[in-house]
């Protein structure tokens, strides 16, 4: 039986304290409508879930982070292999990726996060929460 896990991407929109030394639940950070829905829904069907961040790679539910600020516009080529590397490592016990993304805001790096990922592991993206409802 393949173990599968729910991912989506980081939002700029995150808790308001920028204090340097709160360490915050993937939860409690993203304060974005689109995260805490889908944060949401994981949690009511039960589901493993991660947020893909832009300073940190992937961040497990039950892990704890410092507020950052980091577009995806100035990740480097340097910094985004290393957070796919980090990802894959993460990624090591799931042989299914769930993506969870919105059009307006699938920047070109979550592009290429999603197409890395798919040569080690089978990805499937989702574009509506509801589609969910039907697997």
């Amino acid at each position: 039986m393949s173990k599968q896990i729910y991912i989506t991407y980081c939002s700029k929109r995150k808790a308001q304290n920028t204090d340097s030394t709160t360490m915050y639940l993937p939860s409690e950070l993203y304060i974005s409508p689109r995260i805490q829905e889908f944060i949401k829904f994981c949690k009511l069907y039960n589901l493993a879930w991660a947020v893909f961040s832009d300073y940190y790679g992937l961040v497990f539910e039950n892990e704890k982070i410092k507020w950052y600020d980091k577009s995806p516009d100035y990740v480097t080529s340097e910094e985004y292999q290393r957070l796919l590397d980090i990802t894959l490592i993460k990624l090591t016990d799931y042989d299914e990726v769930v993506f969870y993304y919105k059009l307006d805001t699938y920047h070109v790096l979550y592009r290429n996060l999603v197409n890395d990922l798919k040569k080690f592991k089978n990805i499937v993206l989702l574009d509506r929460l509801e589609m969910l409802d039907e697997k």
